[in-house]
């Protein structure tokens, strides 16, 4: 069995990791994959780049401004669009030269993929959903939110506009797109992906199934916390709650205002927070309670942070599954969350972590406060850890490769 995974990049960002960590799973069970990239910054010799460094820097940039003049015209939202009018170069006859069994395609937008070039893909295609962006007219999240009058609640907005001639452009070119498909199955990565894909005109004709999001549970586990907080230069003597992404402070559905409307809230001060992703605007360390670590793109790292933790907090407001959550528990920290979209799937209310009310901060801070006291509880890790198994890279890898020989079989 030839599978080709195609996503834009393979290491860098949530999505990347996901599409990246399935790669790795399925040469592990023996199958031939090989993953297409636009942007390579790993050094493994099964992923291809086709982008040439000439056309990033000249061509993309070109077709980068076209698209953002576009959406200018049009946009009234501060959610993500993304029209797929440009694609990289030779992008279809690169693909086809690998004559797979199965594309799987993953996150494929910033000019890698138009929406016309997934029709003539010649291989099944498995379509996996990390985000809304498949079934919408354009947006990869369609929910926007302030808070309430009162400071204490997030309320939706709006949903995202879907009714401007550029967003009906986008829904009238994939459905034409995707009804000349004849074998395309939609996975997604969360229950939630899943039910509003079929309410989708683009997408409710076709295959639609769920399978979770993998992670490697033999680098994300358990480490001694004393031990990690050394490594990592945090104070033993301190609970200290995580938050993070790779657009932590900058991206407004992480939720990074619920953590700064947190940080107001908690004056403990045995309880210091730490912060990793893009960058520290916006954060007040005026108090010095805050730990901003930056980027980080090494999971041993990684999950040697969620080991120094005792919590991670993860405000999204809309959330297609949370890697960084199942991560988190992997390591036996318990997660905070809003009970809505992905998180449904991940955390057990009061077993492996909190599920506060929607989208409730003052219910959050209740949330932080029954981990707090639950921290040295060796039954809360263990749920945690057991229930981060079922995410395990070597089962969600086998369940694609079922979903793969059943639709090589018909």
């Amino acid at each position: 069995m030839k599978i080709l995974i195609v996503n834009t990049n393979d290491i860098f960002g949530g999505a990347s990791r996901g599409a990246y960590t399935l790669h790795r799973g399925l040469i592990k069970l023996g199958i031939d994959s090989k993953m297409i990239v636009k942007n390579k910054t790993s050094n493994d010799n099964t992923v291809f780049s086709v982008e040439s460094r000439f056309r990033k820097k000249i061509i993309d940039k070109i077709a980068a401004k076209h698209e953002e003049y576009i959406i200018k015209k049009y946009k009234n939202s501060v959610n993500q669009i993304s029209i797929a009018k440009y694609s990289s170069f030779q992008i279809v006859k690169f693909i086809n030269s690998f004559n797979a069994d199965i594309v799987n395609l993953q996150w494929i937008n910033d000019r890698f993929l138009k929406i016309e070039d997934i029709a003539k893909i010649n291989a099944p295609i498995v379509w996996t959903m990390r985000d809304m962006w498949p079934f919408s007219s354009g947006y990869h999240y369609d929910q926007e939110y302030k808070f309430s009058n009162d400071l204490n609640d997030f309320v939706k907005v709006s949903k995202t506009e879907i009714n401007n001639d550029l967003n009906k452009e986008i829904l009238q070119r994939k459905v034409k797109c995707f009804n000349k498909i004849k074998n395309l199955t939609f996975a997604g990565i969360s229950n939630w992906l899943c039910e509003e894909a079929k309410k989708s005109i683009i997408t409710k004709k076709h295959n639609i199934i769920h399978i979770g999001n993998g992670i490697n549970t033999e680098v994300f586990c358990p480490k001694e916390k004393l031990h990690s907080r050394d490594v990592l230069c945090l104070p033993k003597n301190k609970v200290l709650i995580l938050f993070g992404a790779m657009q932590s402070t900058s991206d407004v559905r992480k939720g990074f205002n619920v953590t700064k409307k947190l940080l107001e809230e908690i004056n403990d001060k045995n309880v210091e927070f730490v912060v990793f992703g893009d960058n520290k605007d916006g954060l007040d360390n005026s108090n010095n309670r805050i730990h901003f670590l930056g980027h980080i793109n090494d999971d041993n790292l990684l999950s040697t942070l969620y080991s120094a933790c005792d919590i991670f907090i993860n405000p999204s407001l809309q959330e297609g599954f949370g890697k960084v959550t199942i991560e988190a528990m992997a390591c036996g920290t318990p997660v905070v969350a809003f009970g809505h979209t992905g998180f449904l799937d991940t955390i057990n209310h009061k077993t492996n972590g909190y599920l506060a009310r929607p989208f409730n901060v003052n219910d959050f801070l209740n949330g932080i406060n029954w981990c707090i006291e639950n921290k040295n509880d060796s039954n809360l890790k263990k749920s945690c850890r057991n229930n981060s198994l079922k995410y395990s890279e070597k089962l969600i890898a086998k369940k694609y490769y079922n979903l793969y020989n059943k639709i090589i079989k018909k």
